[in-house]
Formats: structure tokens, C-alpha cells, sequence
């Protein structure tokens, strides 16, 4: 016999561990299907993600895509959003752009570009230029000796959009300035054409 013991004490035995056995099985199996439905919708979340970020030329900050990914996922989190946008850009197949006082922009543009971003309107556009990188890697190389393997660049100004508007601005102000009698309100004087 096995164990050495009466066959009863076996029997009552083996039927514990065979109950055990089927009991643990049946968690097992229950856990399985509660994380493969949590696998499942979190991946659904991810695609609908990713499939956002790659359809879109804007340079969205993350809000951005939660915003948009939550009409077609109402239970998505801003968390979530995050989480898959910063595994998207350690994965390499998206660009993060940090922006110092602004939230992180991503591009799913991966190829060698830069930036020019708005910092009246907020518009983010690419720049494709290799003498940039050529130039300045030239620079670092001859300064430091230190060698130069990847540049990203972020520059800042504004916009054609709101440098016309602000042009159209100073026009208008002007504007009034001439038809205040030469004083435009801030208290200047203006001087009309051909006037001492």
C-alpha cells in the first residue's frame, strides 16, 4: 500500500487532494478569465490609443488624446491615455516632445524632424532639415569634441497665423491713432505723413 496506512486512510485521503485539486483548478480558471477580460479591454484601450495618436498631425498632448479617444471609450482613464502613450514613445514608435511649462506633445512622425512650436496659439509644426543637424552636430564636434549621435529641437516663436494677427493688431491700433488726432490711446504720438 501506499503510505503505508489502511486502505480507508488512503481513500479519504486522495479524495481530499482530488477536492483540493479541482478547487484550485476552478480559481485558477475563474482568475484567468477575470484578467482576460481586463487583458482584453486594456488592449482594446491601447489600440484605440494608438490608432489616435497615428491618425493625427496636431502633436496632441495626452488630454487631447483622452479627449478624443473618449467618445468611442466613455470608461477610458486620462491614466490609461498616459501609461499607453509613454509605452508608445520607450517602444519608439511615437515621439515624445518636452516642452519646458507645457504638457509632453507626441508625433507619430518617428523620422529625423523638429519642431517649431506657437507659444501664442499653441501650434506645434515640423521641420525638416538636415543641415540642422549637420550644422550644429559640426559645432558640438568641434567645441567639445563630444559627439553628436541625435539632436531634437524644439524651437519657440510664433506662428504666420499669429504674427498676422498681430500685425493686423498694430495696423488697427494705428488706425485709431490717426483718427484720435495723431494720439493713439497708451498716450503716444503718432506723426502724419508729412507733418513736422
Amino acid at each position: 500500500m501506499w503510505g503505508g496506512g489502511g486502505g480507508d486512510t488512503w481513500g479519504l485521503t486522495w479524495g481530499f487532494v482530488c477536492d483540493s485539486i479541482v478547487i484550485i483548478v476552478m480559481i485558477i480558471i475563474i482568475n484567468t478569465r477575470k484578467k482576460g477580460k481586463q487583458r482584453m479591454r486594456n488592449s482594446r484601450q491601447s489600440m484605440l490609443v494608438r490608432a489616435n495618436i497615428m491618425n493625427r498631425y496636431d502633436h496632441p498632448t495626452a488630454a487631447a488624446v483622452y479627449e478624443s479617444v473618449r467618445a468611442e471609450s466613455p470608461n477610458i482613464s486620462l491614466g490609461t491615455v498616459y501609461r499607453n502613450l509613454d509605452k508608445l514613445a520607450r517602444d519608439g514608435e511615437i515621439l515624445r516632445i518636452s516642452v519646458p511649462g507645457q504638457a509632453d506633445r507626441f508625433d507619430a512622425t518617428t523620422r529625423e524632424h523638429y519642431h517649431l512650436i506657437c507659444k501664442k496659439c499653441g501650434e506645434a509644426m515640423d521641420v525638416e532639415s538636415r543641415k540642422i543637424v549637420r550644422a550644429l552636430g559640426k559645432v558640438f564636434n568641434d567645441d567639445s569634441g563630444f559627439r553628436v549621435d541625435d539632436i531634437q529641437l524644439v524651437a519657440m516663436g510664433k506662428c504666420k497665423g499669429c504674427v498676422k494677427e498681430r500685425e493686423k493688431d498694430d495696423r488697427l491700433q494705428q488706425t485709431k491713432g490717426n483718427e484720435n488726432g495723431g494720439k493713439p490711446k497708451g498716450g503716444l504720438r503718432w506723426r502724419k505723413p508729412g507733418a513736422k
